[in-house]
C-alpha cells in the first residue's frame, strides 16, 4: 500500500481474520474457503502466521547484517508454503519439513540475488547480508547504480554456491514422497 504503518495495520486486521477462522468464525469468502481446507488437511495455523510475520517484517526491517538473520527471515517467508504443501499431501514429519525448508529458503534466497537491484531501488531493501558486503567490497550505492565489479562479482557467486548447496540438500525430500507427489514437488526446486 506504500505506507508501512497502514500495511502493518492491515496485516494485524489480516492476522485477526485468521485467528477468526480458526476459531471457526470465518467472516469473509477467502476464509471460509481457506477454513475448509485447513479442516480438511488438519493445517495448523503456524505456518500462515508466519507468513503474515514475514510480511510485517518487511514494514519494518530493510537490512540484514548477516546470512543467519536472512535466513531467520526466509524462515517465515518462504518455508511455511513448503510446510502447507506437505500438510495438504498429508506429512508431518520434522525430517520432511526440514529438508521442504531447505528447498523452500533456497528459492527465496535466488529470488533475492536474481532482484538485488530492483529490491534496493524499489522497496529499498537489501537482502544480501551487510558482512558480505564488507567482505566483498560492494556498497549499497554501488547497488543502486547497477556497478559490476570483480567484488561483486565473487560476492555473488559465493551467494549462489551457498544456495545452491541448499538446492541440494532439500532434493533429499523427493524419495521420501509418494511417487505421485514427487513430479510436482520436484519442479519447485527445479525452478530455482
Amino acid at each position: 500500500v506504500g505506507d508501512r504503518e497502514l500495511a502493518l495495520k492491515y496485516l494485524g486486521e489480516f492476522r485477526g481474520q485468521l485467528e477468526n477462522m480458526y476459531g471457526a468464525e470465518a467472516r469473509t469468502a477467502v476464509f471460509v474457503a481457506l477454513g475448509e481446507t485447513v479442516r480438511r488437511h488438519e493445517i495448523p495455523m503456524k505456518p500462515f502466521d508466519d507468513l503474515i510475520r514475514a510480511f510485517e517484517q518487511d514494514q519494518t526491517v530493510d537490512r540484514y547484517e548477516t546470512f543467519e538473520q536472512v535466513v531467520d527471515y526466509c524462515t517465515r517467508s518462504a518455508d511455511p508454503v513448503g510446510r502447507i504443501v506437505l500438510y495438504m499431501c498429508g506429512y508431518r514429519d520434522d525430517e520432511r519439513q526440514r529438508l521442504s525448508d531447505k528447498t523452500c529458503t533456497a528459492l527465496q534466497l535466488i529470488n533475492f540475488w536474481q532482484d538485488v537491484r530492483r529490491d534496493v531501488l524499489e522497496r529499498d531493501r537489501v537482502y544480501l547480508p551487510g558482512e558480505d558486503l564488507k567482505r566483498f567490497g560492494v556498497t549499497v550505492e554501488q547497488l543502486r547504480e547497477g556497478r559490476v565489479t570483480e567484488g561483486f562479482r565473487k560476492m555473488m557467486r559465493f551467494e549462489v554456491e551457498r544456495t545452491e548447496g541448499m538446492f541440494a540438500e532439500g532434493r533429499g525430500l523427493l524419495p521420501l514422497l509418494k511417487p505421485v507427489y514427487r513430479k510436482q514437488i520436484a519442479l519447485f526446486g527445479k525452478g530455482g
